[in-house]
């Protein structure tokens, strides 16, 4: 059969809309319509919601999107979504993607803050949720604390006021730093949710220079970084240790484009936010024409 006479078969527009002596789908419809009340609405959104889960079954991407609008399920679908995150751990082993995790994680802490609003989940269900929350916390530390550095707001309603929160965050480099060294901070960087609210944090932190350096050296290969990080950080550096950071900067990045090391490019997110003073122009001059 060719293909103009496929589409000879295909209903036309004025099969549905226009007077014609028998439209077809006058043929089709019932003759008695079904009456359409809140049960018929109900059936459907039950089935659609029923068909979505089997849909995400080993996806997290899906189901991230249905913990969006979990609030919204009835409790034995929020039972059965639940379950399906567990199995994700259990069975597929995501490798050093925490996202779902950090997703379910964001549905409890919500759920929590909100408890008293009419569409709050009930904590029966959610003393469930976080005992898996708990039983598949991430092992990396990254992945339990960089939540943390969330600017959404959610973060910060976990804690009684800011300076606790701002502590908190702190405390997390503190240890991170501690542990594993700047460059896990960098690996941090990467992951947070907001890059600039690590770097700002750093701003009450009392590191020797030693410790900047590293995190502007490090983080400049990254250029998704740069901005904001990097040159937040350089700009931090610069109000603690004035001159000694801009002659330690200066000499680094001389030598480093002199190298072919970096770029002309990535070099100046270092001075992006120095203040515009005659001694900023003047270190950035000595650092070379490559700038």
């Amino acid at each position: 059969m060719t293909l103009r006479s496929r589409k000879g078969l295909l209903p036309a527009p004025h099969d549905v809309s226009s007077p014609t002596r028998e439209p077809r789908v006058r043929d089709v419809l019932p003759k008695q319509l079904e009456a359409f009340d809140d049960q018929v609405r109900i059936d459907g959104y039950t089935y659609v919601i029923e068909k979505a889960l089997v849909m995400a079954f080993g996806n997290a991407v899906r189901l991230k999107s249905l913990l969006k609008r979990a609030t919204s399920f009835g409790k034995a679908a929020r039972s059965r979504l639940a379950a399906l995150v567990n199995d994700y751990f259990l069975t597929l082993s995501p490798s050093t993607d925490d996202s779902l995790w950090q997703a379910f994680r964001d549905l409890i802490k919500h759920q929590e803050r909100f408890s008293d609003a009419p569409w709050a989940i009930p904590e029966d269900e959610l003393i469930e949720f976080r005992t898996i929350l708990d039983r598949h916390a991430p092992i990396d530390p990254l992945g339990r604390l960089r939540w943390l550095f969330d600017d959404s707001g959610y973060a910060e309603m976990e804690f009684k006021d800011n300076t606790a929160f701002e502590l908190a965050r702190r405390n997390a480099l503190e240890s991170i730093k501690a542990s594993d060294g700047t460059a896990r901070l960098i690996e941090l960087a990467l992951a947070a949710p907001s890059s600039l609210s690590i770097a700002m944090s750093l701003a009450k932190i009392d590191w020797p220079i030693e410790d900047f350096a590293c995190l502007v050296e490090q983080s400049l290969p990254m250029e998704s970084l740069w901005s904001p990080f990097t040159s937040v950080v350089s700009s931090i550096a610069n109000q603690k240790f004035g001159e000694a950071w801009q002659v330690r900067m200066v000499r680094y990045v001389a030598e480093a484009t002199q190298r072919g090391d970096l770029q002309a490019d990535a070099a100046s997110f270092v001075f992006l936010r120095w203040p515009p003073l005659a001694s900023t122009w003047s270190a950035i001059a000595e650092a070379g024409d490559a700038v």
